[in-house]
């Protein structure tokens, strides 16, 4: 209530809006977000039977990165900060604000 107060905002979607002003992602995105970076460890490690795993996973993790317009591609090759502001971007254009 307080946060409504201060960003002078009492709409329906308000509450979606404070969680973007303050950088606060909703527990979905954030999920989704943890799943890709687990994925993204798990390929990576020495072992090889979690390699093997997460190589089976691959398409599972495909299309949840599909649903933010993210690639195998920037998985792979991204450092975890340009993949948490790609999720950023993406409830940011969700709202109409990016």
């Amino acid at each position: 209530m307080l946060l409504q107060k201060k960003f002078n905002g009492y709409w329906h979607e308000s509450v979606k809006l404070l969680q973007f002003y303050c950088k606060c992602l909703p527990a979905s995105v954030l999920i989704d977000m943890r799943k890709i970076l687990f994925w993204r460890k798990m390929f990576y490690h020495s072992n090889v039977v979690l390699h093997i795993l997460a190589a089976e996973c691959r398409q599972f993790i495909a299309a949840i990165a599909n649903s933010y317009n993210i690639t195998i591609y920037d998985i792979v090759h991204c450092n975890n900060f340009m993949l948490r502001n790609m999720f950023r971007q993406k409830f940011g254009r969700l709202l109409g604000l990016s």
